[in-house]
């Protein structure tokens, strides 16, 4: 997508550092509100950024141990 920046962060989950990457697209609802946790200085990204990286990584676990279940 035109416009679109990818960042890669480095994040601890349970004691495992993991490189994910994500892009800087933020979800909104219908009236225009950010769905994510964001700080009161709108040019602060990191809260948001920090947020989709832990998601995106609590969803690939998740798919992970369902996999892993229905394998067994």
């Amino acid at each position: 997508m035109p416009g679109v920046m990818y960042q890669k962060l480095i994040v601890s989950v349970q004691g495992c550092w993991r490189k994910v990457i994500i892009d800087d697209l933020m979800p909104f609802d219908n009236e225009g509100n950010l769905l994510l946790p964001a700080t009161s200085m709108s040019h602060e990204l990191w809260p948001m950024l920090l947020t989709k990286a832990l998601l995106k990584v609590a969803a690939l676990e998740s798919v992970m141990s369902y996999r892993s279940f229905v394998l067994e």
